[in-house]
């Protein structure tokens, strides 16, 4: 009968092709922006998918976390029971998702604002919220910049109803509690930090806030209560507004990966090989956001970035 030791090596080595080509054709789609590359992914997904949908292969998992004591092997097992949980139910519903989904993704990465004719990418919208004193061409900006929503609100809410579906196929309330569930977190520790968060930060918050409003409602000539998301030089208000006479640009504009590279270098890491496989400035058809991802969990890590010059920062 074969043990825990040879299960897991097995289902490791299996795992790990299945998800690297995951991985890889991910990556492949988010810098190309190609209809035909989000396709493969999605084949790539579904094929991982399919795997932890095999029902013995979970009651094998599910056998062995019962008896297991090694607690390196009991990890494993623990991962790969929520992986297999995920997974469970109908294969069609689960591929309906993944096909919903890849679609969204598609649509959503590669969306450019539009206006008047003329495509604007994200840097280039913070750059006209940063610098444009027209409060017309402003809200102009803003909402050419939030189209996106509108071209997958209708996607959104199918898959949201899809994948409900298959987590109270599953036992769950939704899917939000699913996949809180899979990924080892509980929805009432969550809630209790980000009480916390908000308890202890609000009134700094408020403070700073107001100097923020005050300085912007100086700046266009109207009250604080006229201000407006496109007052502010971020589209979602994830970066506080340049109020200060103060501005690094100046110090990033010589070279900023230089700059990374000497940081981490004196900190005694070399970041050559993780920027020579990564994709750090805007094309055509990209992914126009930031993500890190590790594609075999053995090295290749890799950075998606749209970088400038200047001290902006853009989450992922």
């Amino acid at each position: 009968m074969e043990g825990v030791a040879e299960s897991l090596h097995k289902e490791n080595e299996a795992v790990e092709k299945l998800s690297t080509e995951a991985n890889l054709s991910y990556w492949n789609a988010s810098i190309s922006g190609k209809k035909e590359d989000y396709e493969i992914y999605e084949k790539k997904s579904i094929a991982l998918q399919k795997h932890f949908n095999n029902k013995e292969s979970f009651e094998k998992v599910r056998n062995f976390l019962g008896v297991a004591e090694k607690p390196l092997e009991k990890r494993q097992l623990e991962i790969l029971y929520n992986a297999y949980l995920s997974c469970q139910g109908d294969i069609m519903l689960l591929e309906k998702i993944t096909k919903k989904s890849t679609e969204i993704e598609h649509l959503f990465n590669t969306f450019r604002a539009n206006l008047d004719g003329k495509e604007l990418t994200e840097n280039e919208i913070k750059e006209i919220l940063k610098e444009e004193t027209d409060v017309i061409k402003r809200e102009r900006v803003w909402n050419a910049g939030k189209k996106q929503g509108e071209m997958v609100e209708k996607d959104l809410i199918e898959l949201a109803r899809l994948r409900n579906i298959l987590a109270k196929s599953l036992g769950f309330k939704n899917y939000f509690e699913m996949s809180l569930e899979t990924s080892e977190q509980k929805e009432d520790e969550i809630e209790k930090i980000f009480l916390e968060l908000e308890k202890s930060t609000e009134r700094s918050f408020k403070e700073a806030k107001g100097e923020i409003d005050e300085a912007l409602a100086k700046s266009f000539g109207v009250d604080k209560s006229e201000l407006k998301p496109w007052h502010y030089h971020d589209p979602f208000f994830q970066e506080s507004p340049e109020i200060y006479q103060i501005s690094l640009d100046g110090i990033y504009s010589r070279d900023i990966l230089g700059i990374s590279r000497l940081f981490y270098s004196e900190l005694g890491f070399d970041i050559n090989e993780i920027l020579k496989n990564s994709d750090l400035y805007e094309k055509p058809g990209k992914n126009q956001h930031a993500y890190c991802i590790n594609i075999e969990r053995k090295g290749d890590v890799r950075v998606l970035e749209n970088i400038k010059n200047n001290d902006g920062y853009h989450p992922p």
